[in-house]
């Protein structure tokens, strides 16, 4: 969004340095996530649709060239280079077994009706959020054939949604925030034409009465187009479960264990409790072991060989899966310090290694600093 934002700018007010800007932000987008790729081409649109004729915008869309190139340079640098070898072994697992694609099946019309069912899934228990939206497409659309030129985000949009078609196999309506930056930013469009028509609406009495009252409906709109009623009852809710569920006692409880600059693997529903300062813990994700031991057929005394952590923490799925994988390696290799029994958590397990620190900070791709890197 903030590439979109650079290019826009460039496209308005000129200017080069807006438009290295947008490229360079594309290039480092990938690295953040490589979802980003379904999101690139409605920035490439700002050029294409902006203006008409001539080499106005093949001008200007050359001038972010130089920052894509910027970009690439970037992520090749410091994700390839280092160990070209780890980077194809990591990213032909991603690619092939993990987060295979779709396309890769050939099974366009499933993935179609997988994509359609997840956006199903969220908009059927938000259907005023759903209307709301849909009045920001359909005046994006009915723009598009006013001016007889596809809306950049419109046409970004759709885009972005067949990328995710064919090349995105996870289904999860959590992925749905992607598309809410354009879908809001179409409202907001659609507000700013209702609000110029009433503006330019002649008369006295009628115009000073009608603009009040639509200016608290442009409003409403905004702000239920951000989801904020659903997002007030989560907070309010979830205020009251964490109080009923005791999180922040359980994170106590773990705290008083586990000294501070501690180095633990445990499941990532702990790190919110353990990561508030003063109080820091270099902290590794129990599922990451879940995604080597596919990748690589990594074994969890491996595991823990490389990370060499001082603590671990085990909720009952996680003992469940360390168990079934090596019996009573735990029993054999470290102390159990603490057992915590909570009606929401069950029941947790504080284990402390009995041998640590051999290997901290050794950064070789086999190490810590390599399996957590494959875990991005």
């Amino acid at each position: 969004m903030l590439a979109l934002y650079c290019a826009l700018r460039g496209l308005q007010d000129g200017g080069r340095a807006w438009h290295l800007a947008a490229g360079a932000l594309l290039g480092l987008s990938f690295d953040v996530h490589p979802n980003t790729l379904a999101f690139m081409p409605m920035v490439g649109l700002c050029y294409l649709l902006r203006f008409d004729g001539g080499r106005c915008w093949l001008v200007r869309a050359g001038c972010s060239r130089p920052g894509i190139s910027l970009g690439a340079a970037y992520y090749v640098g410091v994700r390839i280079l280092p160990d070209p070898g780890h980077y194809a072994e990591a990213f032909s697992y991603w690619i092939g077994v993990d987060k295979r694609p779709p396309s890769a099946d050939g099974n366009i019309l499933g993935a179609l009706q997988a994509e359609l069912g997840r956006w199903a899934q969220y908009f059927g228990r938000r259907i005023v959020e759903l209307a709301l939206l849909a009045i920001g497409v359909w005046a994006a659309v009915r723009r598009s054939f006013a001016t007889r030129r596809l809306d950049p985000l419109l046409g970004g949009l759709l885009i972005a949604l067949g990328v995710f078609v064919v090349l995105v196999s996870s289904k999860t309506e959590y992925y749905l925030i992607l598309f809410f930056p354009m879908l809001v930013l179409l409202l907001a469009s659609a507000i700013a034409e209702l609000g110029a028509g009433l503006a330019a609406v002649p008369g006295g009495a009628l115009v000073t009465g009608v603009r009040p009252l639509a200016g608290a409906l442009l409003a409403v709109l905004a702000v239920s187009g951000l989801g904020f009623e659903d997002n007030f009852r989560d907070i309010v809710e979830a205020a009251s479960d964490f109080r009923e569920r005791d999180y922040g006692a359980l994170s106590a409880q773990l705290q008083a264990q586990i000294p501070p600059g501690s180095v633990v693997v445990a499941p990532p529903v702990y790190w919110i409790g353990l990561a508030r300062p003063p109080y820091y813990l270099e902290y590794v994700d129990f599922y990451v072991w879940e995604r080597i031991r596919r990748e690589r057929n990594v074994s969890w005394p491996e595991f823990l060989r490389q990370i060499d952590p001082e603590y671990v923490i085990l909720d009952v799925k996680a003992k469940y899966d360390v168990t079934r994988s090596t019996p009573r390696f735990m029993e054999d290799n470290a102390d159990l310090v603490a057992q915590i029994r909570h009606v929401h958590y069950t029941r947790v397990e504080v284990w402390k290694m009995r041998a640590s620190g051999g290997q901290r900070g050794a950064n070789t791709p086999s190490g810590p600093s390599g399996l957590r890197e494959a875990s991005r």
